[in-house]
C-alpha cells in the first residue's frame, strides 16, 4: 500500500492526484508497463481478468480519511439507534413576500447583524453599487459555488437522500452536492484539511432534532448573500425540525464568523416536500452572465470582463 505524508505537500489538489496515480500503479496490474498489449476483439473477461487489482475491494489511502467511508457496507450495516425521521425527497424553498419579506427577508436574512469594520466595509461598498444600479461583484456571476448557505436559500429544490451513515444533498443551482455525515467521524485535522465553500458537515440527533455543525469554509469568494461577505472564520450550526405531518424542515440557523460580524446572527427558513419534481442538469456559463442587468460595474464592458475572466482562473 502506498502512503503520502499530505502535510509534507504544498498543495492538497496535486498531492491527490500524485497519490491516486501512484496508489493505481501499486494496486492495479494496468498500470504497470512489463504486460503484454491487449488485442482488438478480445473478450471482456479476458480485459477484465488482466486490468483486476491485485485486491478488491479496494482501499483509499490519501492521507485524508478518518475512518470507513460513508457508503462502506461495513458502516451501513453497523446497528444505529433509529432516526427521528428522513429527509429523502425533493425539497422547495420556501420564499417570504411583502410584509414578511421585508422583516425577515427573502433570499437574503434580516435583520442584517453588528459588522466588523471589515464587514462593514464591504457591505457599504455593496451599497454604493447598487445605489449606482450596477451589481457589486458576485463571485456566483463567475461560477463560483453559492456554498453555504446559499446553496439552501435560492430558487430551486434541493434534492436530499438519506442514508444511516450519511445525508446527501444535490441543488437545483448548478447541480451543487453537499454531503452531511452521520457516522460519527471527526472533523478532518484542520492542518491538512482543505477549505471549501460548503464546509466539513457532522451531523448528529438530539431527540427530534438533526444538529448540524459545519466549519472549515474557505477564505475567499464566499458570500453568506449580497453585501455580506464570510471566510474562512465561518461556524455554521443548523438545526432541523420535520413539521406539517413530514411536509416541512424547519432550519435554525446560527452564524457565527467573528472576521466579519459580532456575536451569532440567527435566522429560520423553510423548505417545503414538493412532489412530481425531480432535480435536473444545470450548469453555470459566466460569459452568459453579462447578459444581465447591471452586470458592468467598471468603468467599461471591457475592464469588467477582464476582471471577469482573472477570478474565474482563480488569479
Amino acid at each position: 500500500m502506498v502512503k503520502f505524508d499530505l502535510r509534507a505537500c504544498t498543495h492538497v489538489r496535486s498531492f491527490l492526484l500524485a497519490a491516486g496515480l501512484h496508489t493505481l500503479v501499486a494496486i492495479n496490474p494496468a498500470f504497470a508497463a512489463d504486460l503484454p498489449a491487449p488485442t482488438i476483439g478480445e473478450d471482456w473477461r479476458t480485459i477484465e481478468a488482466r486490468t483486476r487489482p491485485a485486491q478488491l475491494p479496494l482501499v483509499s489511502d490519501t492521507g485524508l480519511e478518518v475512518g470507513p467511508g460513508a457508503l462502506d457496507p461495513e458502516n451501513l450495516a453497523k446497528q444505529r439507534a433509529a432516526p427521528a425521521f428522513d429527509l429523502t425527497g425533493v425539497w422547495a424553498f420556501r420564499r417570504y413576500a411583502g410584509a414578511d419579506a421585508e422583516v425577515h427577508g427573502d433570499f437574503n436574512f434580516r435583520p442584517l447583524p453588528q459588522f466588523t469594520p471589515k464587514g462593514q466595509a464591504f457591505y457599504d461598498e455593496y451599497k454604493r453599487f447598487e445605489a449606482a444600479g450596477r451589481r457589486h461583484l458576485e463571485p456566483t456571476a463567475f461560477c463560483h459555488p453559492a456554498g453555504l448557505p446559499r446553496l439552501q436559500t435560492r430558487v430551486g429544490s434541493l434534492m436530499m437522500l438519506q442514508y444511516p451513515t450519511a445525508i446527501y444533498m444535490v441543488s437545483r443551482l448548478n447541480n451543487e452536492y453537499r454531503t452531511i455525515y452521520l457516522d460519527g467521524r471527526p472533523h478532518i485535522d484542520p492542518a491538512i484539511r482543505e477549505p471549501n465553500y460548503l464546509g466539513e458537515s457532522m451531523g448528529h440527533w438530539d431527540g427530534d432534532t438533526l444538529v448540524i455543525e459545519s466549519e472549515g469554509f474557505i477564505g475567499e469568494n464566499h458570500l453568506m448573500q449580497v453585501g455580506v461577505i464570510t471566510g474562512e472564520q465561518l461556524r455554521i450550526t443548523e438545526r432541523i425540525t420535520m413539521i406539517n405531518d413530514g411536509n416541512t424542515l424547519m432550519f435554525e440557523y446560527t452564524f457565527v464568523d467573528p472576521d466579519h460580524w459580532v456575536g451569532e446572527w440567527k435566522h429560520v427558513r423553510f423548505h417545503d416536500r414538493i412532489l412530481r419534481s425531480d432535480i435536473k442538469e444545470a450548469n453555470c456559463l459566466f460569459e452568459d452572465n453579462l447578459a444581465l442587468p447591471g452586470m458592468t460595474p467598471y468603468e467599461s464592458d471591457e475592464i469588467y470582463l477582464q476582471e471577469m475572466r482573472r477570478i474565474g482562473a482563480g488569479q
